[in-house]
């Protein structure tokens, strides 16, 4: 071997060997660089759970505030009403055992991209973010979830499948996280909260209904068995009752379900000033429950009416 060869050879050398080191040394500035949170762990990495003692979820243009109160969940905005406990267990198991999918290296700067701008004026860019404390009032963890579902996920910017959402821990500023939970109860409405479970009134034996701000009997259904039809006291001869119309009584409030509560401070504006009628209730077994119900005030205003004075448009035909 000649000198011109062994000076190839060493030259040969050096290049790979400083390609391994720059190889190596870029690995090494990769993985210095990742998230705190890697693909398989858990989000949280020491989630309290058992100290949450207070939730406070946001978003655009609402707030619900749950606070636990001798040990039961309430909706602050619905004047202390029972939350559904299930639905906020549910809430803070999820967040516990919430394992990552996904680790995009992000800082808070980026949060936008991901919709998960606090500062955003649409539902969509905003999210929806969730403060737990404790019973202090201290805060022990807060999260902003976007709101896109896995089948309505674009592609994530920074490459990755479209499933689950995007999620922040304001507690980690080394990026946004994905993650396979949909959170499909997650909402800043307080309505969505409540316990929504109605008195349940079984084996209805009578059902009297007053005329409209009157004590005056508008109607009364009775029946003697369990199994028995109604029938109308007072019809008057050759009148018959249509039994497709009363049958659903028996069963009326033994799956009731309220739609939201009204706050004591917001009655009057939501309530009508007349209309109230009264419900009295026998069962079967002896138990009689009186219930108050009042119309609700239109919630939009109506177009008005039509000016007969003024010409109108012909109808044309299309």
């Amino acid at each position: 071997m000649n000198k011109r060869q062994v000076t190839l050879l060493w030259i040969i050398a050096l290049a790979l060997g400083g390609g391994v080191a720059y190889k190596k040394f870029g690995q090494t500035q990769a993985t210095a660089a990742t998230t705190a949170r890697a693909v398989g762990q858990t989000l949280l990495e020491s989630f309290p759970a058992n100290d949450v003692a207070a939730i406070d979820i946001q978003g655009i243009g609402n707030t619900t505030n749950l606070v636990k109160k001798d040990g039961k969940w309430v909706v602050t905005q619905r004047d202390d009403y029972p939350a559904n406990v299930t639905t906020v267990n549910e809430f803070i198991r999820t967040l516990e055992d919430l394992k990552v999918t996904q680790g995009i290296q992000a800082g808070p700067s980026f949060a936008p991209r991901f919709g998960l701008d606090e500062s955003a004026t649409t539902a969509e860019k905003r999210g929806v973010t969730a403060t737990f404390k404790n019973a202090a009032g201290a805060e022990l963890v807060k999260v902003s979830i976007d709101r896109r579902v896995a089948a309505e996920n674009p592609a994530s910017p920074f490459g990755g499948s479209p499933n689950g959402r995007f999620i922040r821990n304001h507690n980690d500023s080394t990026g946004i996280y994905r993650v396979s939970e949909s959170f499909g109860s997650l909402s800043e409405d307080p309505k969505r909260w409540l316990a929504d479970n109605f008195i349940q009134i079984e084996k209805i034996k009578t059902i009297t209904v007053t005329q409209p701000d009157k004590a005056d009997l508008a109607w009364k259904l009775t029946r003697e068995t369990e199994d028995g039809a109604f029938t109308l006291e007072g019809a008057a001869a050759g009148e018959t009752l249509d039994t497709t119309a009363t049958d659903p009584f028996k069963t009326l409030f033994s799956y009731a379900r309220f739609e939201d509560v009204i706050p004591a401070a917001k009655a009057a504006e939501r309530i009508q000033p007349t209309g109230k009628r009264i419900a009295t209730i026998e069962t079967i077994e002896g138990f009689t429950y009186t219930l108050t119900f009042t119309p609700l005030k239109p919630s939009a205003t109506p177009p008005p009416a039509p000016n007969p004075a003024k010409p109108q448009p012909p109808a044309t035909d299309n």
